[in-house]
């Protein structure tokens, strides 16, 4: 096992992490990721800030979390940006910081993250860490939902609902609500 590669043991985490066929094992599974982290594996190294932002498999450090997502983030994992603007905007580790948060989510979007493109609609529907522009909030609702994000798509349709941002158009809205229950359903 000291010569497999970070996708192997990445792999092998989900088999302890989600009971598949074995004993189901939080600290096996999180040292599988953070051995596949130690490897360079941008994705092991997300998911270590996520087992230690939630407690999975070690004791709970929100600053440890922000320091692994940082880290990802660093290596080019749009998750780990995203995540760290997460913690930004929720005091996870770090102090709150607004503005911040919304520059990690649009550097995430950038990268392609359907949830940091998400975040970056609501953050200027709420004018969090931005101006509050509603069109741009439709905008971004729509980009996360081209990419099939369930509720990037029920936001859209909310939009048109309620003309924000965007021409009230109640057809449309029970269209993209219809998309959204289906995405969801398909997801799961």
């Amino acid at each position: 096992m000291n010569q497999a590669s970070p996708f192997v043991l990445s792999n092998l985490r989900n088999i302890y992490e989600k009971d598949i066929n074995v004993n189901k094992d939080e600290k096996k599974a999180f040292k599988l990721y953070r051995k596949a982290a130690n490897k360079g594996y941008s994705i092991a190294v997300n998911v270590v800030g996520n087992c230690y932002r939630r407690g999975i498999g070690v004791k709970k450090d929100e600053h440890k979390a922000f320091f692994y997502y940082q880290k990802s983030a660093d290596m080019g994992n749009a998750s780990g940006k995203k995540n760290g603007g997460y913690c930004y905007r929720h005091r996870i580790g770090v102090e709150k910081d607004e503005h911040k948060a919304f520059i990690d989510y649009q550097k995430s979007a950038d990268m392609g993250d359907a949830l940091g493109t998400f975040h970056v609609g609501v953050c200027y529907e709420k004018g969090i860490g931005v101006e509050k522009d509603e069109h741009k909030a439709f905008i971004y609702f729509q980009k996360s939902a081209d990419v099939g994000y369930a509720q990037g798509t029920f936001n859209v349709g909310y939009c048109y609902q309620n003309g924000i941002g965007v021409e009230k158009d109640e057809h449309k809205a029970f269209i993209y609500y219809q998309k959204s229950a289906e995405t969801e359903r398909a997801n799961r």
